[in-house]
Order: C-alpha cells, then sequence, then structure tokens
C-alpha cells in the first residue's frame, strides 16, 4: 500500500474467483471497508456474494467493464484476463494475480499506461503444506521423522554451456522458475559468455539473464568458486549441458565457470540437475552419460533423440521438464521417464 499510494477503505475492488482464497479474500476486503464486486460463474455463486453484501458479476462477461474498479484481485488459475479485458483499466489500477499457476493473466496480455502488475503466484490449492514444501518454489527444511515446512524460496544456480541453438527455449524455462518465485542465478561458460552466433551475440543474451533474473550472470572461475563454500544455492541446474561439459564432469576436470561450480556446489551434497545437448549423446558422450547416472547427486533432465534419421546419435534434453526435474532432485529421485519418445514420433 506504501509503494502503490492505494488505500482500502472506500476503495473500488474487484475479486476475481469466488473460490477459498476469493472468498475469504473478498469478506476480508469488505471488513475492512472497501467497495468490493466479486465476480463469479454461477448463479449460486452470485447468490452467495449478494448475500454477503457485495456486488456480483460474470467473470465471463468482464470486457468492457474494469473501468471502475482501482484494485483488481485475481484468484482464478486461468487466463480469464486477456487483452480484451485489460484494455479498459482506469489509469492507475494496480492488478495483483493470487492464482496458482499459471496465473489468470494472459501471456500476451499488456496492461494500458499507468497500470501495474504485482504476481503473487501462490501454490495449486490441491497440494497440502507437507506436499508444498517440495514445490519448485519453496526450500525444505527437515526435522527428525520427515517432516517438512515451507521455508525460503528455492535458490537456483542456472548454468549456461554453448549449445546456442536450446539458448531460446532456455530462457523461456528461466522466465518460468523466476514466475514461480525462485531466485535465480545466471552462470555462463567462456564460450557462452563471449561467443557471438546465428541464435544471437553474447551481449544479447546476458541482457536477457538480467533482465529475466536481476543478476549478472557468474561468468569466471574466480566467482564460481565460492559457490559450495557459501552455500549459495539450493539446486544447481547446467542447461543446456553440451558433450564438452558431460565430459568435463565425468573426468572432474575444473577449467570453466560451468564446472566450477558444479564442483564447489557439490561439496555440500546438494543436487545438480543436467540437461544435455548434444550431437554425440549416442557415441562420444554416452560413456559420459552413462558415469554421471551412476554418481550420486547428479540428476538428468529426460531426453530424447531431436532428429533420429538426419542426426542418429544426437540427444536433446525437454527443457520443459526442468522445473519438475529440479523438483524432484530436491526429493532426491531422479524424474522418470528418462527417455522419451524421438520428436518425430
Amino acid at each position: 500500500m506504501e509503494q502503490t499510494e492505494h488505500t482500502l477503505q472506500g476503495a473500488s475492488c474487484l475479486v476475481i474467483g469466488y473460490g477459498r482464497i476469493g472468498a475469504l479474500l473478498a469478506h476480508k476486503l469488505h471488513a475492512l471497508d472497501a467497495a468490493v464486486t466479486v465476480s463469479a460463474r454461477s448463479p449460486r455463486d452470485f447468490a452467495r456474494i449478494e448475500a454477503d453484501g457485495m456486488r456480483a458479476l460474470d467473470t465471463r462477461s468482464l470486457a468492457g467493464r474494469l473501468s471502475a474498479f482501482q484494485l483488481i484481485f485475481n484468484t482464478v488459475p486461468a487466463p480469464v484476463l486477456g487483452a480484451a479485458e485489460l484494455s479498459s483499466l482506469s489509469t492507475g489500477c494496480l492488478v495483483i494475480d493470487l492464482a496458482s499457476l499459471p496465473g489468470g493473466i494472459s501471456a500476451d496480455a499488456k496492461l494500458p499506461a499507468g497500470c501495474r502488475l504485482l504476481h503473487a503466484l501462490s501454490l495449486p490449492g490441491r497440494r497440502t503444506a507437507v506436499r508444498g514444501a517440495r514445490h519448485p518454489r519453496y526450500g525444505t527444511h527437515h526435522f527428525a521423522g520427515g517432516i517438512h515446512i515451507m521455508t525460503a524460496p528455492i535458490r537456483i544456480g542456472f548454468a549456461l554451456t554453448g549449445s546456442f541453438c536450446t539458448f531460446a527455449r532456455v530462457m523461456d524455462v528461466i522466465q518460468t522458475l523466476v514466475r514461480q518465485g525462485c531466485e535465480v542465478t545466471p552462470i555462463l561458460s567462456f564460450h557462452a559468455a563471449q561467443l557471438d552466433t546465428r541464435f544471437g551475440d553474447a551481449a544479447m543474451w546476458r541482457g536477457k539473464l538480467f533482465a529475466l533474473t536481476g543478476r549478472q550472470p557468474i561468468d569466471t572461475i574466480q566467482a564460481a568458486e565460492p559457490i559450495g563454500p557459501k552455500g549459495l544455492f539450493d539446486v544447481l541446474v547446467v542447461a543446456p549441458c553440451t558433450g564438452n561439459t558431460l565430459a568435463k564432469l565425468a573426468h572432474s576436470v575444473t577449467d570453466t565457470p560451468v564446472v566450477m561450480a558444479v564442483k564447489s556446489h557439490l561439496r555440500g551434497d546438494k543436487p545438480v540437475v543436467l540437461a544435455v545437448s548434444t550431437n554425440d549423446g549416442l557415441s562420444g558422450s554416452a560413456a559420459n552419460i552413462g558415469a554421471l547416472l551412476n554418481r550420486r547427486y547428479y540428476y538428468f533432465v529426460p531426453f530424447r533423440q531431436d532428429a533420429p534419421d538426419a542426426k542418429p546419435r544426437s540427444l536433446v534434453a525437454d527443457m520443459e521438464r526442468i522445473p519438475d526435474t529440479v523438483q524432484a532432485a530436491l526429493q532426491g529421485r531422479q524424474l522418470q521417464p528418462l527417455l522419451l519418445s524421438p520428436a518425430n514420433v
């Protein structure tokens, strides 16, 4: 409230959704003397809302009806606010998305000038407090008897090596992790930090990483070395992980910021997640993959042959499964199945 200069007394508020969270929030706002409108879908909810002293709207017909609201809270985990709905927001409107993933704001939607969106995405309602502690957004604390409680957001070191053709997909994954509430710190190999390619120049990728995470990448061996001693991360992801990096990890070679980061992180017995991307995954790199699968604290993102006919020995991880692999690794298990059907099947 201090940052936005909004006060609740007399404020015109819209709560989208009248489930457990929506109903509780609406009642709290009403008790604080806000002018509360609640949108829902069923006639039964309309009757409940009006009986509770609030105004009811149909969630399916919000387009063109949002200009009257100073504060909008969404609790529906589906894209209920798209371009048509958001275009009618009044200047200075604050939209707060409280829904569980994927949230209620369409990915391509843009707010009008002068409006603000605050992402405060929550855990899905189906998760209990115990299961919620294992979600990628949260760290876990272990007590005797195996009890887990939610603590701080997960701290992820996210290392990129030189499979440049996968960088765009990896950026999408980093964005997803950040939106889930994870604290992501980028780490770059020498090649990833310095080489310009047909997929983009190094400065562009560095700028995108900073824009997504708010952190400058770790790009020197000296900067990577303290990762383990300082306990900087809960999990370290290497994505993409090239055949060159696989070989260095399998043979304990420490001559790039990424492999130093992995070596330093492992001294704390913490998980490392590898998302392979290599043209010799079923030839020269196969032995290195096998060696790392046989070592503690290494976990692989499920992978497949990406082009069995044109590149029969090439393997690429399903980058979209990185968040799920992180979740499994934090529980000490390998996400299954590990071997996926080829991309063209």
